[in-house]
Formats: structure tokens, C-alpha cells, sequence
């Protein structure tokens, strides 16, 4: 595939990243959010989730390690694509960016930003009460910030929903997306 050739190759990614703690597997790609992925124990990933750390400047990231060989061309199409599309962006406030990637001994890592967050389902599952209108309207008005970005780049999200709008667990208002589709 002539796309994986634009990934930085015969580069150990350990010699940057050190890997802290797997938080997760998941067998369907493309997956940004740490929220969706399976439990650690669970048979066969193809998808592994690493919390980690940048050895240069104590970053903390989050590392989705795939083994190439054993996924579809369409489902490595669509992981390359994400890629693609975050690699070209300088960042947005509401998205998950892209941070690195490395193809090394049949493995892709593409690396990206940690960020303590919590999804709007767990936020709507862990109050019995309703949302209030006014947290509702900032939510969506964050959501549409970073989708009008995305769409303004040509990208679009494709799977819009509570797993996948991420919220800030600091108290302050800010909202990611995670796990774009093509």
C-alpha cells in the first residue's frame, strides 16, 4: 500500500515512547477514543491501546499499536486515512489530534494526544437527572466547532454519538471528537 510508505519507517518507536499501561483492544479500526475499546483480557485484538509517555518531554499520549498484516485493505484504508487527515492538521481544540506514527517489524503506532476525558454517554448515564439546556447548547456548539473544522478540510466525522463526543474531566468545558470514519 503506497500510503503506509509516507509512515515513518525503521524507527523504534520504544526509543521515544515508553508504553505505561495497556488500557485497552479493540477489534474494528479506525479508533481514536480510549472510551470505546474492549476490556484488556479480551481474545485477539487487532487494535492495542497503550497509555505512554514521550521520553523527550514527559508527554503523556495514547498509543494505538495494529499489526499490519491480518487487516483487510478497506479496514487499513480506513485507519490510513484518519492518519492522513490528522497528520495535515496543526491541531484543533475540539479533536483528538495526531501526534506521531511509526511502521517498525510489521507494526503501525499512530500516536495521539491524552487528555483526561470522560464520553457525554457516561456523563448522561451517571446523572439521573437531565441535562440542563444551557450545558446542552455549549456541548453542541463545541461539537459543531469541530466539526465545521473537519468539514472545512474536506473530512468528515461520519459517526457522530455520545461514545464518541469526549468531555474534560477538569470541570471546564471542553469538548473533543474521537474515532472519525471515512
Amino acid at each position: 500500500m503506497k500510503i503506509l510508505q509516507q509512515i515513518r519507517a525503521h524507527t523504534d518507536p520504544e526509543s521515544h515512547y515508553e508504553k505505561r499501561q495497556k488500557i485497552g483492544q479493540a477489534s474494528v479500526i479506525p479508533l481514536l477514543s480510549r472510551h470505546v475499546y474492549h476490556h484488556p483480557n479480551s481474545p485477539s485484538p487487532s487494535v492495542e491501546v497503550y497509555e505512554a509517555t514521550r521520553k523527550e518531554r514527559k508527554l503523556s499520549v495514547i498509543i494505538k499499536q495494529i499489526e499490519i498484516k491480518g487487516h483487510s485493505r478497506k479496514d487499513l484504508g480506513l485507519l490510513i486515512n484518519e492518519y492522513l487527515a490528522l497528520r495535515d492538521e496543526n491541531g484543533h481544540r475540539n479533536l483528538v489530534n495526531y501526534i506521531d506514527s511509526f511502521r517498525f517489524e510489521g507494526m503501525l503506532w499512530v500516536v495521539m494526544e491524552y487528555t483526561p476525558t470522560i464520553s457525554l454517554k457516561e456523563v448522561i448515564n451517571a446523572n439521573s437527572s437531565k441535562m440542563e439546556e444551557m450545558h446542552i447548547a455549549a456541548v453542541l456548539k463545541e461539537i459543531t466547532l469541530g466539526l465545521d473544522h473537519l468539514h472545512q478540510h474536506g473530512v468528515y466525522h461520519g459517526n457522530v454519538n455520545s461514545l464518541n463526543v469526549l468531555l474534560n474531566r477538569t470541570g471546564e468545558l471542553q469538548v473533543k471528537l474521537s474515532q472519525f470514519n471515512f
